[in-house]
């Protein structure tokens, strides 16, 4: 594998994923469980968005300092996916090359892309790969 080889032969295939009706103890134990930063939100494998545990994080602040929620029931009744997640996230192709996604990446203020293949959510690059990634060359 070299930076020319298409992103399908690095990326994570099995993707955890949410959708727009997942409870906060849900979003939560997905992030705790599967020891994953970013959750693509879909609908019948359509990718809608993204949630990273940074926007959960940045969620829990801003309830709590706009006075909205000073529990976690609070926090509950007041969670919604669509409300925080990113709509439109940058997204690869299969046959993109890893070189294509290092590119993103590096001047991204966020660390995961999602590879699409006609709109349908088929793996996920991070960081985290990319590091491995180069790690073996």
């Amino acid at each position: 594998m070299n930076k020319k080889s298409p992103v399908s032969t690095l990326m994570t295939k099995n993707v955890v994923v949410a959708s727009l009706d997942s409870k906060l103890e849900t979003v939560l134990e997905f992030f705790n469980t599967y020891k994953v930063q970013h959750l693509p939100v879909t609908f019948n494998n359509t990718l809608l968005g993204i949630l990273s545990l940074n926007d959960v994080i940045d969620f829990f602040a801003s309830q709590y300092l706009k006075g909205l929620a000073s529990n976690f029931n609070e926090l509950k009744n007041n969670f919604s996916i669509k409300e925080i997640m990113t709509e439109n996230p940058t997204t690869v192709k299969e046959t993109d090359s890893i070189e294509t996604v290092i590119k993103i990446l590096s001047t991204a203020s966020y660390q995961s892309v999602l590879v699409t293949n006609e709109g349908n959510l088929v793996g996920i690059v991070t960081n985290k790969d990319l590091v491995k990634f180069l790690a073996s060359l």
